[in-house]
């Protein structure tokens, strides 16, 4: 099996989902025009599913499932199609005066680019990137302007009512400015979409240590703006403080990684070791903390148990 036909597996895998979740809601549209063979199917099923059917919308369901899906897959999308896109220029040199240059797959720079044998998983990754990646970051990125909803206004009223559906899967939990005293936060899904495609961006082209101070980056711009500006509808002041702790851990975590890589590779031993003492005094931190929790519960509940039986004690006398 080649490397293309690797990378072209991984994306099956990653795209079957949202295939079944696709067929389910095209199925579920099918049985809401009364189409005779699904309703008949389903005939015995109606019966038994008759009480919890009451207060599940399956329609609403299966599209908040296919979001969640799309969701959870687009970052195993770029990264496969970044791989499939990506060229490298390689040069070969048969002497000093004959250098041959040939653009090649950096994935594998054994394969031509867009070759016969790359042109077809190269037109599938194009097809993949534009309908997972960037027609969702658009409708996201655009549905709440008014042109937006000229378009769809042109479009039938099931899939006007399927993309609302959709759209209010990944905005529905932040403040739309409807509530007095709010403003419109639903730009926060297409910022975090994009935050997540830059990460996994970052990533693909370091391939090295340098990735960590890049991406804490991000994520430090990401949780000051979700602090300050607070897009939930549900708020989130009272986890402000542990928010940055947590930024400040991994802040120290990838500077101490960095620092243990950078200087195992320039030879000092002992500040490699210092370094590395660190990066594992800071990864265990989050254990301490769960554990001092856990004894402080355990002491309570011990504590509550010795005053119940104080106070059964008393009451029986």
């Amino acid at each position: 099996m080649t490397s293309l036909e690797v990378l072209s597996m991984d994306l099956a895998v990653a795209v079957y989902p949202l295939l079944l979740m696709l067929f389910s809601c095209f199925l579920v549209s099918l049985y809401d025009q009364n189409f005779k063979l699904l309703t008949f199917i389903y005939k015995p099923f109606k019966i038994l599913f008759s009480k919890w059917q009451s207060n599940f919308a399956v329609k609403t369901s299966t599209i908040n499932a296919f979001a969640s899906f799309m969701f959870l897959s687009n970052i195993k999308f770029f990264s496969i199609c970044f791989d499939m896109l990506t060229p490298v220029k390689v040069y070969q040199f048969y002497s000093p005066l004959q250098v041959n240059s040939s653009w090649r797959l950096y994935y594998d720079p054994t394969i031509k680019y867009f070759s016969k044998e790359h042109r077809w998983y190269a037109i599938i990754a194009l097809v993949i990137t534009f309908v997972f990646i960037i027609i969702p970051l658009l409708v996201l990125l655009l549905y709440s302007t008014r042109v937006f909803h000229k378009f769809l206004s042109i479009l039938p009223q099931r899939w006007q009512l399927f993309l609302h559906a959709f759209v209010d899967s990944f905005q529905g939990c932040y403040k739309d400015g409807t509530e007095p005293g709010t403003r419109n936060c639903r730009w926060y899904v297409p910022m975090l979409y994009i935050s997540r495609l830059l990460l996994i961006l970052i990533y693909s082209i370091t391939l090295n240590a340098a990735f960590f101070p890049y991406g804490t980056i991000i994520i430090t711009i990401l949780a000051i703006v979700t602090i300050n500006v607070d897009p939930f509808k549900s708020s989130l002041k009272y986890l402000s403080s542990s928010i940055l702790i947590f930024i400040l851990l991994i802040a120290s975590f990838c500077v101490s990684t960095i620092g243990a890589v950078m200087a195992e590779e320039s030879g000092n031993t002992i500040t490699s070791y210092m370094f590395y003492l660190l990066t594992v005094a800071l990864s265990s931190l989050p254990l301490i903390y769960v554990a001092i929790i856990a004894i402080h519960w355990i002491s309570r509940q011990l504590n509550l148990r010795d005053k119940f039986k104080e106070l059964r004690s008393l009451t029986m006398i």
